[in-house]
């Protein structure tokens, strides 16, 4: 009854509580991504959002998403006002081993009609001691497995 009540209490201050994948403690996959998409705002600007986890042992200081809107033949597709593709978006904040960051980034990256999706196509994780690693190719895919390659409005 006692654990009913904890739960209970815990469910009302902040809901359902995740726990981290089941890749833990892994410098062969230190990041595991679980959702990504896109947001479109009134004035038709596509911005980037992202949900992930620590799977390694150490803490994480940034994690830079490199980002690149596609159009439905997958093919990049520019910005319309500056003329770029490729972003960079960086999550802040102490991320400790098993621990979850999510967040949406404010303001459009992209103006263009044709953005059907956004692709990852690289993670640069910077650690506490200021070390860094990129993520990319077959470890890409690993730590973005259970997602869509490239998401969606949703």
């Amino acid at each position: 009854m006692k654990y009913l009540a904890i739960c209970a209490a815990v469910f009302a201050l902040g809901g359902c509580v995740t726990t981290a994948p089941k890749v833990q403690n892994s410098t062969d996959q230190p990041i595991t991504v679980v959702k990504h998409g896109m947001n479109v705002s009134a004035l038709g600007g596509y911005s980037y959002r992202g949900y992930f986890y620590n799977t390694s042992p150490r803490v994480m200081k940034y994690v830079d998403f490199y980002v690149v809107p596609m159009n439905a033949v997958g093919d990049p597709v520019e910005d319309g006002l500056t003329g770029k593709s490729t972003t960079g978006l960086r999550y802040t904040g102490f991320i400790g081993p098993g621990g979850a960051k999510s967040g949406s980034f404010d303001g459009a990256r992209w103006y263009n009609d044709s953005i059907k999706c956004v692709k990852v196509e690289k993670i640069e994780i910077t650690y506490l001691d200021d070390t860094t690693e990129t993520i990319r190719g077959k470890r890409l895919a690993l730590a973005t497995a259970g997602v869509p390659t490239c998401a969606g409005i949703s």
